[in-house]
């Protein structure tokens, strides 16, 4: 392994931390290393992660799964200690069993909704910021220098992110807290947790980053456990750069298009430029099942046609009892779980973007898959001067086409929870079409347009982030030294238990235990405080799938502090 040097010697920007030695055998990984000390002039370590540590400086972990044993309680202690303080962490190679072994130490719940054996990643990462984003890396690439790319653009997200002006969008402050227990209805897109899942890759020697900004919430509807309904509000941005290839000259007699000869004579000819992109998003399930039940409440763009710039102005209203993931108004980082409820939801947000010479087709609902979401931008080619004496000569194609184009696509998505075993992730299929724009007989005769034959498309697998199904009101609870109660309001699809972490914390008692359904209030009492020193206790409630299945699948857990005075 290249340029390994031990923590004391540590003088870099960047540090990798790797929980072995990598094995000489795995190029991928080797690569993927050796790439990001080239490119960011990081510094190497391998570190024992049973081995408590206390060093809190801002290393990035890569955990080397097939010879790291991640469902060791050090190690998970390790990676969660890294996690809350805001580091990324990065699973190299796990099976889906191993990702949900972490993601349930650190969040309370499965990132899967249910759990397998294979290997079908090759990278997962987690980064949590402060406001409330959760980036996420999926990369299934099997290829050393694609999952070296991917890495690399994951742990530089910090500083890339602030290039986007669709993620200032993000990062606004919360307008209706809920870290307080205000169960008024909130804006989904300033209070939820939203994951931010990022891929990227080259098409027709077209690099492109496409960014899914996922939020998601269940209505509640009975106590059954399969009850109710899941929302997911997803917003597809990308960074489609289509200048790289792009040639515009004076051309001779004749010229090679796509290994073709072509007559020109004397003019212009536009080469290897964007002519549409197209993207489409269906959810395609598991086991062949029927995705009839899938309903796609919204999608945006419709159209566009004749402007310079295009508007999304999404709304959108939910009644009844909402449960979703707290955002940066969550609550302690460190406690597991962050589910909390509302008293009805919306999701609000705005974003403008350039279209100038650009035509959008809305295609949702096409195609063989139902509930698909799909757009196609399509740009104004190069066309011929007519101005006299000027006929050989060709007008540029669009701006964008030879550009950075950086659209927005958003849509709803609704289906019933019975369903979320087989509606677990939806395939999302990037395409590009290439023109060429040459001029003919030194402008005697039209410009001809030949495609591209360097067209094409890729299919990426998005996994759709499930919300919770158990929620509360609160996470903190403060209480003066006196005797006195608080309201804690617990929903549940389901069944849910209640219980003092500790059984040694006696001064904390709670007035039920155990419940069901969508709404349920809990009285938290404490005693008086006699001594000088504060005191506080962990609850735990716990969802219990179904009385056949005493499987618990979801843990929450509430503070409770007690002053040594009054609280004012």
């Amino acid at each position: 392994m290249t340029n390994l040097v031990n923590k004391t010697n540590v003088d870099s920007e960047m540090i990798l931390s790797l929980s072995n030695e990598p094995a000489i055998r795995d190029k991928a990984i080797e690569e993927a290393v050796i790439r990001i000390v080239e490119d960011t002039g990081a510094k190497v370590i391998i570190e024992n992660l049973k081995k408590p540590s206390t060093d809190n400086s801002n290393f990035a972990l890569i955990v080397l799964c097939p010879d790291t044993n991640v469902e060791d309680r050090a190690v998970l202690n390790s990676i969660a200690l890294r996690y809350y303080n805001n580091q990324h962490i990065v699973l190299y190679k796990p099976t889906n069993r191993e990702i949900n072994t972490v993601y349930r130490y650190i969040e309370g719940k499965d990132y899967f909704s249910a759990e397998q054996t294979t290997v079908s990643y090759s990278l997962f990462g987690l980064k949590l910021e402060d406001n409330g984003i959760n980036y996420i890396l999926e990369c299934h690439d099997k290829l050393p220098e694609r999952i070296a790319a991917s890495l690399v653009d994951f742990l530089e997200k910090d500083t890339k992110a602030i290039d986007k002006p669709f993620f200032e969008k993000l990062i606004k402050s919360a307008k209706k807290t809920i870290r307080n227990g205000d169960e008024s209805e909130v804006n989904l897109a300033e209070a939820a947790k939203c994951y931010v899942i990022t891929q990227q890759s080259t098409l027709a020697g077209k690099p492109f980053s496409l960014d899914y900004y996922m939020y998601s919430c269940h209505v509640y509807d009975g106590d059954a456990s399969t009850g109710g309904e899941d929302w997911f509000f997803i917003q597809q941005y990308g960074i489609l750069n289509g200048a790289p290839g792009y040639d515009k000259h004076w051309a001779g007699t004749r010229i090679n298009v796509n290994g073709e000869s072509w007559y020109v004579g004397q003019g212009d000819v536009a080469l290897n430029y964007v002519d549409y992109y197209k993207m489409t998003n269906y959810i395609n399930s598991q086991n062949n099942v029927d995705t009839k039940e899938i309903v796609l409440i919204y999608a945006e763009p419709q159209a566009i046609n004749g402007v310079t710039s295009y508007t999304i102005s999404e709304s959108e209203s939910i009644s009844g009892t909402i449960g979703f993931e707290g955002g940066k108004d969550g609550g302690a980082a460190t406690l597991k779980g962050n589910g909390f409820l509302s008293i009805g939801a919306g999701f609000e947000s705005s974003y403008s973007f350039e279209v100038a010479d650009c035509t959008c087709e809305g295609r949702s609902l096409e195609g063989e898959h139902p509930a698909t979401a799909a757009w196609k931008y399509t740009f104004k080619r190069a066309q011929q001067n007519r101005s006299i004496g000027k006929w050989q000569h060709l007008h540029d194609p669009a701006k964008l086409a030879t550009s950075v184009f950086s659209p927005l696509n958003t849509w709803i998505w609704k289906f019933p929870t019975d369903k979320r075993d087989v509606y677990k992730q939806f395939e999302s299929v990037f395409e590009i079409g290439i023109m060429n724009t040459i001029s003919r007989y030194s402008g005697s005769q039209s410009p001809k347009d030949i495609p591209g034959d360097s067209s094409g498309s890729e299919k990426f697998t998005i996994t759709l982030k499930m919300p919770p199904l158990l929620c509360v009101n609160k996470r903190d609870f403060l209480f003066s030294n006196e005797c006195s109660s608080q309201t804690l309001e617990i929903a549940c699809q389901g069944s849910w238990s209640l219980q003092v972490e500790d059984a040694n914390d006696t001064w904390v008692s709670v007035s039920e235990t155990e419940g069901k359904g969508q709404s349920t209030k809990v009285y938290i009492t404490v005693d008086k405080l006699e001594g000088a020193s504060e005191r506080s206790a962990i609850l735990q409630v716990t969802r219990i799938k179904d009385k056949e299945d005493p499987t618990e699948d979801e843990l929450i857990q509430i503070k409770v502090f007690q002053s040594t005075g009054k609280i004012d």
